[in-house]
């Protein structure tokens, strides 16, 4: 016999002996080779399908059993398997045989595992283990089950409470271990060590063992809500010198802040001052309580790899409680992401970035948004000053679109419309073709989202090409150079407080502080946001020195939900410029506006770059 021939004789029997052996399974057993019915089986085992159905609605649970079994076995490729599992597994649990029902949830969950019966099939796997007292089997089905829930499912809160329970209460050390070590990455994986951990502290394992628990799991859930309370935990084993807690798992010192901010480089004026702001709060702190609280400043340079890897010295070696900084978006948003990973707070009193304080419940941000800014600008133009037309010159780049998107969407949804909407290209000089469509339109009030370097060259322009209507900006305006400089241009012009979070009381004596600290600068805008960060860091610190980086974080944001912070009119947060000057917005002309229905919700947030300051311009022209 050819060669050729054989191989083909050889591998067709091997291929009948897996056919045969797949027809060899247990009923329910989905196994490969498995025949297909013929349409008179088909027709046939729908047939009893009916009948199975009408035994369970009538209670009938012997004969259900009975012609679930006869189904399972004359027709093991029945399209409907899963449901005559289920209907079988029910009755028999009815008729209290639960080894048997016990084997077809089984069953049914093996082999027929994206059935929804199979979910109801672990519900029901995982309440027989509870009745009998199996804690872990349950504990393990029920993980499976979770899985597969999605979190809308009203069962799936139902599991994690019964999760909750078996980790808190019935499973003992030894299987709790177990579980941490095979569903270590899993949603279970941080509470089950944790759950281990108090556990093993109850049965008194011993401080040198406990100690490397905790240093298992801190190293293995850096993230956990519970790293603060392990490291809190370790600390005390290591003061009654029981255990020697490596350094970069120590508890963060309750006395030490960091600050980041560049200290040379391009921005290194502004991040002096900040740096400056914050020094000032915390010596005034000092003085006034008598307490010792240190800060630890690192330098920028206004890069975000810098400016990662010095907040991950601030974190590790360091050891601080709380960070403040770092000036710009960019070196903001990278120090964020590591902040929230790391569970410590950043208070950011200068990024401008939107959504910087979206990144997680550690972050925060004390300036007031650049949308919720041109909203209220928006509401004031048209519920207080009455203006119905208006006209939008905007930075042609993403920013500037933004916000005249922003200021557009609000303006309509009040009732009023936009006759222009002009771009502003980078390196553009002359304003004339734009300023003459817009003036052609006739509008009543004009919206400028555009920094204090651009307004000097179009506000002159304004005046020259005859464009007298009400004009709407950011809170960058509010600058001393632009002020002097371009004040015909922007008379009655209104503008959200660069310092509307504060009170004027409060700026006054920063105003006085800073002159007592350093009577050789003046102050700018960025120490004193700077100034009030570090307040509210230290403020938030709990006096018996007996704080977390998670208690500091849960404090600082209840600080945020104050009355006072956000509250009364929004209004109050505007100021009109005349003569050189800035005046508070005069709310109590407009009975109205004393208290408006609540903007919508917005963290706290400032204008977008550039950023600038009394007497300092970081695109390159003196304010001077």
């Amino acid at each position: 016999m050819r060669p050729r021939v054989l191989r083909v004789l050889v591998l067709g029997g091997a291929i009948l002996a897996l056919v045969l052996s797949g027809c060899a399974h247990p009923p329910g057993r989905r196994g490969f080779g498995r025949p297909a019915l013929s349409v008179e089986q088909v027709r046939a085992a729908q047939g009893m399908l009916q009948q199975l159905r009408a035994r369970a609605a009538d209670e009938e649970w012997a004969e259900a059993e009975t012609l679930a079994m006869e189904i399972l076995e004359t027709y093991p490729a029945f399209e409907s398997e899963a449901e005559v599992l289920w209907i079988g597994s029910s009755a028999a649990r009815h008729r209290g045989r639960l080894r048997t029902a016990e084997e077809l949830w089984q069953t049914l969950i093996r082999d027929h595992p994206q059935s929804g019966y199979s979910m109801q099939a672990q519900w029901e796997l995982a309440e027989l283990y509870r009745s009998r007292g199996q804690w872990e089997s349950e504990a393990r089905t029920l993980i499976a089950l979770h899985d597969r829930l999605d979190a809308s499912q009203p069962r799936r809160d139902q599991v994690r409470q019964r999760l909750r329970a078996l980790l808190d209460q019935d499973l003992d050390l030894s299987a709790l271990d177990v579980l941490a070590r095979e569903f270590g990455r899993t949603f279970i994986g941080s509470s089950a060590h944790w759950a281990a951990l108090r556990r093993a502290e109850t049965e008194e394992v011993g401080p040198r063992e406990l100690g490397r628990r905790l240093e298992v799991f801190l190293r293995d859930y850096p993230q956990s809500r519970h790293r603060d309370e392990a490291r809190a935990w370790l600390a005390r084993l290591a003061r009654d010198g029981q255990y020697e807690t490596p350094e970069d798992l120590r508890l963060a010192r309750v006395d030490r802040i960091g600050v980041l901010c560049p200290l040379s480089g391009e921005y290194a004026t502004l991040g002096q001052a900040l740096y400056d702001g914050a020094l000032l709060a915390l010596e005034e702190h000092n003085r006034a309580s008598g307490d010792s609280l240190s800060m630890v400043g690192l330098d920028t340079r206004g890069d975000e790899v810098v400016a990662v890897q010095a907040a991950r010295t601030l974190i590790e070696k360091d050891r601080v409680i709380a960070i403040v900084g770092a000036l710009t978006s960019s070196t903001t948003t990278a120090v964020a992401v590591l902040c929230q990973e790391r569970g410590v707070p950043l208070v950011s009193p200068t990024a401008t970035n939107e959504n910087i304080s979206q990144l997680g419940e550690f972050v925060f941000q004390t300036n007031l948004t650049r949308d919720f800014e041109t909203r209220l600008v928006a509401q004031a133009a048209v519920q207080a000053l009455l203006r119905r037309r208006f006209a939008i010159l905007y930075p042609d780049d993403e920013d500037g679109r933004a916000k005249a998107d922003v200021f557009a969407a609000e303006i309509e949804a009040l009732g009023a419309r936009v006759v222009a909407s002009e771009p502003l290209h980078r390196g553009q000089t002359d304003f004339r073709q734009a300023i003459t469509r817009v003036r052609e339109a006739g509008p009543e009030a004009l919206f400028l989202p555009i920094a204090p370097s651009e307004m000097r060259l179009l506000g002159p322009q304004l005046v020259f090409h005859d464009l007298r209507v009400q004009l709407l900006g950011p809170s960058t305006w509010i600058n001393t150079g632009l002020l002097r400089q371009a004040q015909d241009s922007l008379d009655r012009a209104v503008v959200p407080s660069d310092q509307a979070l504060v009170s004027q009381a409060e700026s006054e004596h920063f105003a006085r502080q800073w002159r007592r600290r350093f009577p050789e600068r003046a102050a700018n805008p960025f120490a004193q946001k700077s100034y009030f960060a570090m307040r509210r860091v230290i403020n938030s610190l709990d006096p018996t020195g007996e704080d977390t980086r998670e208690r500091l974080r849960s404090k600082i944001a209840a600080a945020f939900l104050a009355p006072g912070l956000q509250g009364g009119s929004p209004f109050l947060k505007l100021r009109v410029l005349a003569e050189g000057k800035e005046f508070p917005f005069p709310v109590e002309d407009f009975p109205g506006l004393q208290n408006p229905p609540p903007a919508e919700a917005d963290s706290l947030d400032h204008h977008d770059l550039p950023l600038e300051s009394d007497g300092v311009d970081p695109a390159g022209d003196a304010s001077g």
